[in-house]
């Protein structure tokens, strides 16, 4: 009768039940059904780190979900559903490099993310460093959270927003 919430062997805070069962209710519609789910998530990486865990967590369950509901949408849908879990996750949807399009609708609900082809020779020559401090404890506020207040604050923000075409070609 309820959605059911298991994160790294403990069950989720009430908040994180209703944030993923609000979700869910998205691929409950597209695919048409009314069935609740029992969710058990994994990660090997701390979550709330800042480093994607929520992210990584949404597309993996975008996938899961659209498989086990029988929806076989485009991956462009996948991608949009993904985002309204967490904004990356539109992008972890996908391996190697990935361009996220902000889309057209003021409230961002149709953006979503797709593959960029890149020469094999960049792709090989590419390495990141991911380094891991103050041993892994929560950040103390969500991305999204920090995003928006950002943009509310921040001189640079628009300087920023319009670098990216820019960067993108380069």
């Amino acid at each position: 009768s309820d959605d059911r919430l298991i994160i790294g062997e403990r069950p989720a805070s009430a908040g994180e039940l209703a944030r993923t069962s609000r979700w869910l209710d998205q691929i409950r519609h597209k695919a048409g059904i009314p069935f609740r789910a029992r969710i058990e998530s994994h990660n090997n990486f701390p979550t709330a780190s800042g480093l994607a865990s929520s992210a990584s967590g949404f597309a993996a369950l975008t996938a899961a979900a659209a498989a086990a509901a029988g929806w076989a949408a485009p991956a462009r849908e996948l991608s949009i559903i993904a985002r309204m879990g967490s904004g990356s996750a539109a992008r972890s949807m996908f391996a190697g490099l990935v361009e996220m399009h902000a889309g057209s609708r003021a409230d961002g609900s149709d953006a979503f993310a797709e593959p960029v082809p890149a020469p094999t020779k960049f792709v090989d020559d590419l390495r990141m460093v991911v380094c891991i401090v103050g041993g892994g404890a929560p950040k103390a506020f969500a991305s999204t959270d920090a995003m928006q207040h950002c943009a509310a604050t921040s001189p640079l923000y628009d300087g920023w927003l319009a670098c990216v075409p820019r960067d993108l070609a380069a």
